[in-house]
């Protein structure tokens, strides 16, 4: 099933697979979309799982007013509850990745009621010294690429947005983001990168990036009472510190590492994934 929830600011598409628990799947960026995570959960569906995608605002099919407002942290939080009204869910699972991990529990933190439990990979930093730290190794990683990157951008191609040089250029610009390079090209499958896809990430990335850092100097996650599962990787440029902050800082939290893997072990580590998901909501199940 795939729809629309219209509002007077915009239109957020979701799309359901399945049925049983309900997952709701957060994607990254910020600015990126749902297209992602597929075809790699699917296999949770055939596992009595209700599997629940959808683009933030802006993203992908989604759209909002053309105007700043409309995109900030309490908006694309409330934009999951109005996601959870829509579908009439009592209490959701959330998966979020990346980026997608803050606006799991940005969530939790203010509809704690309507939370199961929280499922975050990848999780992004929670406080200011975890965050230059996984800069500093970002930027150590990327250095290996800039020559190549740069010769991509000064292009008259990527100028003008040719699609198949803006493809080149992100699949190169993520490499450092696997474990096994080869794998980055299933990053973008079903992807259409056009013009639009590269303004809108732009945007909205340094719009929320801005903000959340903002935040991250008094943001507290303590309050956070839905169990928690935290998937990292061994490859990740997020450092272990950012999973052993939120651990220390809530009261029922387990951290899985999923070995030779990066920053999408769900690309690269499927069926651990898969498995560790799955193992771990069963613990709950009465």
């Amino acid at each position: 099933m795939e729809k629309y929830i219209v509002n007077e600011d915009g239109k957020i598409f979701y799309k359901v697979i399945g049925e049983g628990k309900p997952i709701l799947f957060i994607h990254g960026g910020p600015g990126l979309t749902h297209n992602y995570f597929l075809p790699h959960f699917l296999e949770l569906a055939k596992l009595n799982y209700k599997l629940i995608f959808f683009d933030q605002r802006g993203n992908g099919k989604s759209t909002y007013l053309n105007n700043s407002k409309y995109i900030n942290i309490d908006q694309f939080t409330n934009d999951i509850e109005i996601l959870r009204k829509e579908l009439n869910i009592d209490k959701l699972i959330i998966f979020g990745h990346s980026m997608g991990t803050f606006f799991a529990m940005d969530y939790a933190k203010k509809f704690p009621q309507n939370v199961e439990n929280l499922i975050l990979c990848n999780a992004t930093p929670m406080n200011l010294s975890t965050l230059g730290k996984m800069n500093e190794i970002m930027i150590k990683r990327l250095n290996p690429y800039t020559k190549d990157l740069d010769n991509i951008t000064n292009t008259v191609n990527f100028k003008n947005y040719d699609k198949d040089t803006l493809k080149k250029y992100l699949v190169e610009l993520n490499r450092h983001n696997f474990f096994d390079e080869n794998l980055v090209y299933k990053l973008f499958d079903g992807v259409d990168i056009n013009e639009s896809y590269i303004k809108n990430f732009e945007f909205i990335n340094t719009t929320l990036l801005n903000e959340y850092v903002n935040l991250l100097s008094d943001y507290d996650i303590s309050s956070i009472e839905s169990p928690i599962l935290i998937i990292n990787s061994d490859y990740d440029f997020i450092p272990i510190e950012s999973s052993l902050y939120i651990k220390n800082k809530v009261n029922q939290c387990e951290i899985k590492t999923i070995y030779k893997s990066g920053h999408y072990p769900f690309i690269e580590k499927t069926e651990e994934v898969i498995n560790t998901i799955d193992g771990y909501l069963k613990k709950f199940e009465i």
